[in-house]
């Protein structure tokens, strides 16, 4: 059965909202409010709804510190809206927390949690922030192990530099370090994600590889070996053009699909080190490697455009040797425009894998790790 949440407009209850804060403050006492506008904040949070954190907020401050209480039967311990937040990667909400300074640095190195598991205590207390923001958060499967690592990580490090030096070593009651937790939440993760990237680059190497071989014997030949080219080249600039871009197109070709290949099997040979190698070296690698391999496409149908042109304008002037330029140019435009296909397509087929080794190559979400 789908949620209920998911079918509403958050934008139209909230001028609902509004109204009932409006009666909650006149029949409700003071700590009556922070109890129901805490409980109604910390659902809003868990889901991401940030208009309601931020107008549950601006009515009643205090209530984003209310925790859960000891007795409740919904299996979440005791959090506050922040470490909800981080334990449901809600960026959104952590940020509007963030940037309003609701939680100051004393609130944060004094927060520390008990755990609970399906409402069952597991003997895991003293975690702080980082130790939560270790867990391994709401499984996307929409975006694959990789992205998920990635995401993982970012918000690993984000939080890390957030909270005090000392917690960022300090041990909970089971001898954890957030970093010993982060790695054991993640094992399994992590194994998937390997998997994944080793078989993107076994395959990428295979497409390069097969690219270059093709570009090896191409490098060597030129449209001037056709003796018709060979002798209307010198009374036609067009022509000449022709067998130069075909010459440039083959060698870029070339370069670009050695720069692919080398990339690709040093991507394989990486050793994939969880903190550092996910969020830098792995995805800069195949990111470049799978650029080169579009470009050396491109290049690749240059050169075929290119050398189709100079033979059908050489056999237009064996035909008639006054064909007029306009004719000869005419033609040319007409098949370098068919560039624009396969080009599409290629880059079209390839943007969501090039869109996610992007990912790690530099970018930062704008809510959180700008």
């Amino acid at each position: 059965m789908a949620s209920p949440f998911r079918a509403v407009n958050w934008d139209e209850a909230l001028p609902l909202l509004k109204q009932l804060i409006l009666e909650a403050n006149l029949h409700f006492s003071g700590n009556e409010r922070r109890s129901i506008f805490g409980r109604a904040m910390r659902m809003a949070a868990e889901r991401g709804n940030v208009l309601f954190v931020e107008a549950l907020a601006n009515a009643c401050p205090v209530a984003v510190m209310e925790r859960d209480d000891d007795d409740d039967d919904d299996g979440k311990g005791r959090y506050n809206m922040m470490e909800l937040a981080v334990l449901h990667r809600q960026d959104g909400v952590f940020l509007l927390l963030y940037e309003k300074k609701y939680f100051s640095l004393g609130h944060l190195l004094s927060s520390t949690t008990h755990t609970k598991v399906d409402g069952e205590d597991d003997g895991n207390k003293n975690n702080n922030l980082l130790h939560l923001a270790a867990r391994l958060g709401p499984r996307r499967t929409i975006y694959g192990p990789f992205v998920q690592i990635q995401e993982e990580l970012r918000w690993f490090k984000t939080v890390e530099t957030m909270i005090h030096a000392r917690l960022r070593e300090a041990a909970n009651e089971k001898g954890q370090t957030p970093t010993q937790v982060f790695t054991e939440e993640h094992k399994p993760l992590v194994e998937e994600s390997e998997k994944w990237l080793e078989d993107i680059s076994k395959q990428c190497t295979t497409i390069a590889a097969l690219m270059l071989s093709a570009f090896s014997a191409a490098v060597f030949a030129s449209p001037l070996s056709d003796k018709d080219v060979r002798d209307n080249a010198p009374r036609n600039m067009w022509i000449q053009l022709g067998v130069t871009v075909f010459t440039v197109s083959n060698a870029g070709a070339f370069y670009c699909s050695c720069l692919a290949l080398l990339l690709f099997v040093a991507a394989m040979v990486c050793r994939h080190s969880v903190l550092d190698d996910f969020l830098g070296v792995i995805p800069r690698r195949i990111g470049i490697g799978l650029v080169a391999m579009i470009g050396g496409s491109l290049f690749m149908a240059t050169s075929f455009f290119a050398s189709l042109y100079t033979e059908i304008a050489s056999r237009s002037l064996r035909v008639d040797a006054e064909a007029p330029d306009q004719e000869v140019n005419g033609m040319g435009l007409f098949f370098c425009s068919l560039l624009i296909v396969p080009l599409m397509v290629y880059t079209a087929t390839h943007a969501p894998l090039l869109t996610t080794f992007s990912a790690g190559t530099g970018r930062r979400r704008e809510l959180l790790f700008s």
